[in-house]
């Protein structure tokens, strides 16, 4: 019973929020963005709003999801960038992953020191699970690490990139490989 109150407290004030048609979620959905002017209020974004507007035309005419992603992709139309709070769009989001669980790492913005600095963070961690540990890498430290690997990947490919090419080919070839003999192990094991 002590519970029952708070509950219905806060649905009341879901519902209230619903019906003054103020935002209750933390994301702003792709096509809108936060009104300056009044608190808890979306607007339209004319920057974005041509995607959306895409998406449902597609939808209206048939296409499924997988056709419209593949759609977006192809014209080079989809930003899956988040800009968050602090206004730094996140050219990693839904890229990077755990080492130790394979979880996505969460964009996090660090405050507490004198110098605000940004990091990722295991978000399985973070659910209380107990299945990883706090762990968290820099995103300039990441930043740094990402634009060296593409420097390096672009200096291969003015040097031969003939080599290069079939460098990757045999490494994705022995990927697949792998893939297809762990497969068939354990197609094996279950019989």
């Amino acid at each position: 019973m002590v519970y029952k109150d708070p509950s219905r407290k806060v649905k009341a004030a879901l519902h209230s929020k619903f019906a003054n048609g103020e935002r209750v979620f933390a994301y702003v959905p792709l096509g809108y963005k936060r009104d300056l002017e009044k608190q808890n209020a979306l607007v339209i974004d004319d920057e974005t709003k041509c995607i959306v507007e895409k998406i449902f035309g597609m939808a209206y005419h048939g296409h499924g999801a997988a056709s419209i992603a593949h759609t977006l992709i192809k014209e080079q139309i989809a930003n899956w960038q988040r800009k968050m709070k602090d206004g730094i769009r996140q050219i990693f989001a839904g890229l990077v992953k755990c080492a130790d669980c394979g979880w996505s790492m969460a964009y996090a913005l660090k405050t507490q020191s004198k110098k605000p600095y940004a990091i990722y963070r295991c978000s399985n961690y973070g659910q209380g699970t107990g299945h990883c540990s706090l762990h968290y890498i820099c995103y300039d430290v990441l930043y740094i690490h990402v634009l060296d690997r593409v420097r390096y990947w672009a200096k291969q490919t003015e040097i031969d990139e003939y080599a290069l090419l079939q460098r990757l080919l045999k490494a994705g070839d022995r990927e697949y490989l792998a893939t297809s003999k762990l497969r068939r192990l354990q197609g094996s094991v279950g019989k």
